[in-house]
């Protein structure tokens, strides 16, 4: 089981409310977007979602997980981000990217900034 792409299937649909409509954004079958929520909750050991037949939305289980999948989603995307712009930085540095075709240090101060914390 790809357990990224299960993951990014399982989001979309509590998000969407529809296998169908995850499935149509994700530019996947239904059918495979049915099978990673399912081998996601066989690997678990839980069921995540209740479904009708025109909708899908999460459990006790299924929201504490979707939860916990978003922050997840959200790390691997900023950690491809951070490689992306390490390696565009090398290729600057040997003279592969021109300089006026990067990003603003102050964008990628930005970007990577951490959330401050209200306590």
């Amino acid at each position: 089981m790809d357990k990224v792409t299960s993951l990014q299937a399982f989001v979309r649909v509590v998000e969407t409310g529809s296998f169908s409509e995850a499935a149509r954004q994700l530019r996947l079958s239904r059918s495979a977007i049915s099978k990673y929520v399912s081998d996601l909750e066989e690997s678990l050991g839980v069921q995540l979602l209740d479904r009708t037949t025109r909708h899908a939305s999460p459990n006790e289980n299924g929201q504490l997980y979707f939860e916990r999948a978003l922050v997840i989603l959200s790390e691997i995307d900023a950690a491809d981000q951070a490689v992306t712009h390490l390696t565009t930085r090398q290729f600057r540095c040997a003279g592969w990217i021109p300089e006026t075709s990067l990003p603003s240090r102050r964008s990628r101060q930005v970007a990577f900034a951490k959330p401050s914390s209200t306590a």
